[in-house]
């Protein structure tokens, strides 16, 4: 019942109804949908000056002791003004449409001091004051400027480009006025990493804005790279602060001019193309997976998407990129294949980077490597050898072994001899005929290997 009481009072505050019969009626005929009997209050002409009129419903009529009540007027769905621009396609109107139609019929704020205007009377307190400032916009976030002036402004804040455009004419345009910019949390979130603009569709920036970025509905929220001017996240008609608050989180983590922000734009264009669909579908297999999918396989989709699709990256533009509007779907073993691609790379740089913090100085390794050679055996010693190495740096190391040391030992001495192979670098260590291969194993003797009193070449892996 609070619910209805609270529906009732903002239907009496929008309408200037008076008579709380006449709006329980109209509201109890709407099954209590507040736009919907908003509507249907001004379609039967029942919001003449004083709220009442003819519109109001017929009060029960008793016969035979019974209440006889009448049938509920059919629900009924339309605009609270009529505005000659038309959704229709992918793109909301032609820019040529929307300029010429705004010459035609101006604006009109359906929330407006009707009365105070018309009678200009600057002393008396209009009956509409709190609703106007109910629906206002929100003016502590605003940019005062164009749309130019705001992609400067954010560029050298190094903040991300915010844009609103609405439409008097569409009630979900009042509503993000009222509910979604009213959050404080979402308030504080956008003064914190963002510069907000907010257009008019039928005005020059907002006709700009809609033809530029191609916007399907209006009123629509816009996430624009100031930099580039690409168009990086978009939400039509109404969205809850709620949602907004979680589907912007990801632009606080990274600004425009942070290292990240090519792979959080690589990110949302993934986002943008995929089709609600496709999404479910997609996450239907992660479940299936066992897992759900984590920004790193974010980007490597993004990668994938570009691969398969030919993405062009946006160049810096004084205006708005056209975006090309196409919903193509991506190739699930591509996407997949790219993923583990990543994820193997990344293993890859991981372990290398462990290696590297774990690995001694060069010199210590030149040391220790000196220190594990064997002793030198005699020249009259028959189970000696003399192996000679050729260094990457053109010098000859030559030395006796005995024929039943390890192959490490000739490792070791390469170690001892090259700071670059002490210092991680990978290398071979290969006989001087050819096609001979590479010594791998370590435990094998020297006259076992082939080796003994032979001529080797120290090669990089890379």
């Amino acid at each position: 019942m609070a619910d209805h009481n609270e529906t009732l009072a903002n239907f009496m505050a929008i309408t200037d109804c008076t008579d709380d019969a006449q709006a329980f009626g109209i509201l109890t005929a709407s099954d209590w949908k507040l736009e919907e009997a908003v509507n249907l209050f001004f379609a039967s002409n029942a919001g003449g000056g004083s709220g009442g009129g003819s519109g109001a419903p017929p009060k029960p009529a008793v016969e035979d002791e019974e209440v006889q009540e009448r049938a509920p007027m059919p629900a009924i769905v339309d605009r609270l003004v009529d505005h000659p621009m038309q959704f229709g396609g992918r793109g909301y109107a032609s820019a040529r449409g929307l300029a010429s139609s705004s010459r035609a019929q101006p604006a009109v704020d359906a929330f407006g001091d009707f009365e105070a205007a018309a009678t200009n009377r600057p002393g008396n307190p209009p009956r509409s004051a709190a609703l106007s400032s109910l629906f206002q916009a929100p003016t502590g976030l605003l940019f005062r400027g164009d749309f130019e002036g705001a992609k400067a402004h954010a560029a050298q804040e190094g903040k991300w480009l915010m844009l609103n455009v609405q439409d008097k004419s569409e009630f979900a345009s009042h509503r993000l006025n009222r509910d979604t910019w009213s959050n404080g949390v979402l308030r504080d979130m956008v003064k914190g990493m963002f510069v907000f603009l907010q257009a008019q569709a039928e005005e020059e920036d907002g006709v700009h804005l809609v033809s530029s970025y191609r916007l399907r509905g209006v009123p629509a929220i816009c996430i624009i790279d100031p930099i580039t001017g690409t168009k990086l996240f978009e939400r039509q008609g109404f969205v809850d602060a709620e949602q907004l608050i979680e589907d912007l989180v990801p632009f606080m983590d990274v600004g425009p001019k942070d290292p990240g922000a090519g792979r959080l734009a690589q990110v949302m264009a993934v986002k943008s193309r995929q089709q609600p669909a496709k999404q479910q579908q997609r996450g239907s297999e992660a479940g299936a997976h066992g897992r759900h999918l984590t920004e790193d396989e974010q980007v490597a989709m993004a990668v994938a998407a570009s691969m398969e699709q030919g993405t062009n990256h946006a160049q810096p533009s004084s205006s708005p990129p056209e975006d090309s509007g196409d919903d193509e779907e991506l190739d699930e073993a591509a996407v997949y294949a790219a993923i583990e691609r990543e994820n193997q790379h990344r293993a890859l740089q991981e372990q290398q980077r462990a290696e590297e913090l774990a690995r001694p100085p060069p010199e210590k390794v030149m040391q220790d490597a000196e220190a594990r050679l064997p002793a030198e055996p005699a020249t009259t010693d028959s189970n000696a050898c003399r192996i000679a190495v050729r260094l990457p740096t053109g010098d000859r190391a030559q030395r006796r072994f005995l024929k039943t040391d390890s192959v490490q030992a000739l490792m070791d001495l390469v170690l001892s001899k090259v700071p670059e192979a002490a210092g991680g670098r990978k290398f071979d260590v290969v006989a001087s005929f050819p096609g001979a291969l590479p010594l791998t194993e370590m435990s094998a003797s020297l006259e076992s290997a082939g080796v003994a009193n032979s001529m080797l070449v120290v090669k990089w892996k890379d």
